[in-house]
């Protein structure tokens, strides 16, 4: 059942209820109505024309952040535009071509997508299928030979952000790097306004800036290939991973101060320091969960002035200002600690001898993975903890009582 609607210059096309496209003429349309086709013999019935307001029913509400893992087998918001899609017996969403078409299967309903985009899928490459091996996540799609693609060609090992403009596939970026059959890669395509980015679990692969906004539809898509999807995430929030801060412009923007003092100091180095004799903690302000892999990398320097105290540490899985965990070193130890904090107690977990040097500049890297945390202190295992327990709060950093600096700041939602 189609519905075409005028509106002035503005044009409408529903079918079976749900609107499908629309598009602004910018002028008076005023010509005559009919039937027709290109080069195809079509059958119409029940033509009916009317001068009053439309009937066409607005497509479900549709809200950020969409989910689908097709657990329940079906494929709710997946539209199939051409080729085939469906739900397969693993309970992925696969795509192939069909009579020779490119397979693609948007995200319902038609509408634009916002100027910032977060679009997340696991895809697997089959080793079976036609013949040809790659796939791709589709995005500001304007018509079938109209569209923009980022995704990966097994036969080249290449990951590729690029367009279609009719027949021609256009490549504006791509790098070499590994792509396998048979193996799920975690896709995930960052729209910021024009600048697109795709990364490949975790590793930032191939960017591209078309320099102008991508506002069109999103979905699932493959040249010539089968290709099969899973657990697509849409979201219209910018990933808060990595964080990346080196103070250079004398600013901590992504850091907030709970207790005791921190400040950019005269060096572009962190500084925390006790205050009215509260331990210094400073907290990553962030816009989502904690997630279950988490790797925490900063420059820490223990100054030789200060509170005649010398340590520092990385701190997890915040949930108060006296419970947190914490990951470090004690130069009056000599000490490379895990630990945590319960009230008024600081308790060591597992720890690891080695010289601490007043004034030198150690690179820490604490690892989280489930419950288990890892320091690693200029490329060195030094000590892991398992708590045993998710590891989902806050992370900052901060001390006991001491002076430390930290510098160089990369937080990733990978482990190292």
């Amino acid at each position: 059942d189609l519905e075409l609607v005028l509106d002035h210059g503005k044009v409408t096309l529903a079918v079976d209820g749900q609107e499908m496209v629309d598009h602004d003429f910018d002028r008076p349309i005023n010509g005559l109505v009919g039937l027709g086709a290109k080069r195809a013999t079509v059958q119409f019935d029940n033509l009916h024309l009317d001068k009053t307001d439309p009937t066409v029913i607005p497509p479900d509400d549709f809200t950020y952040p969409f989910f689908e893992d097709f657990d329940d087998g079906a494929a709710d918001r997946l539209e199939v535009v051409s080729g085939s899609g469906e739900v397969n017996g693993s309970g992925q969403y696969e795509i192939s071509p069909l009579f020779g078409t490119t397979p693609i299967s948007m995200v319902s309903p038609r509408d634009t997508v916002p100027d910032q985009l977060t679009m997340t899928a696991a895809m697997t490459i089959p080793s079976g299928g036609t013949g040809f091996y790659h796939g791709m996540l589709i995005f500001d799609y304007q018509a079938i030979d109209d569209f923009k693609f980022a995704g990966g060609w097994a036969g080249k090992n290449e990951w590729r952000i690029g367009h279609v403009n009719a027949s021609q596939w256009v490549v504006d970026a791509r790098v070499e790097n590994n792509v396998d059959l048979d193996t799920p890669y975690d896709l995930e395509l960052v729209l910021d306004h024009g600048k697109v980015t795709l990364a490949v679990d975790g590793q930032e692969m191939v960017d591209h800036d078309f320099d102008r906004p991508i506002n069109g539809l999103v979905g699932l898509g493959a040249k010539r290939a089968t290709v099969q999807f899973d657990n697509l995430l849409i979201s219209d929030a910018l990933p808060q991973f990595p964080i990346v801060e080196d103070f250079d412009d004398g600013n901590a923007d992504r850091l907030e101060v709970v207790s005791g003092s921190g400040e950019v100091n005269e060096s572009g180095r962190y500084e925390v320091a006790p205050f009215l004799g509260n331990p210094p903690i400073a907290l990553f302000t962030l816009d989502g969960p904690i997630p279950e892999q988490l790797a925490i990398r900063t420059g820490m320097q223990l100054p030789s002035g200060g509170t005649g105290f010398h340590h520092g540490f990385v701190i997890f899985d915040y949930q108060s200002v006296v419970n947190y965990k914490f990951a470090g070193g004690w130069d009056g130890k000599n000490e490379w600690r895990i630990g945590h904090r319960d009230g008024s107690n600081w308790i060591t977990d597992a720890c690891f001898e080695d010289e601490i040097g007043i004034e030198a500049f150690y690179n820490l890297d604490v690892v989280l993975n489930g419950g288990q945390a890892t320091l690693i202190v200029n490329g060195k295992t030094m000590t892991t903890h398992d708590f045993s327990q998710p590891l989902d709060g806050s992370i900052g950093l901060g001390t006991k009582r001491s002076v430390a600096r930290f510098d160089n700041i990369v937080v990733t939602n990978m482990a190292v």
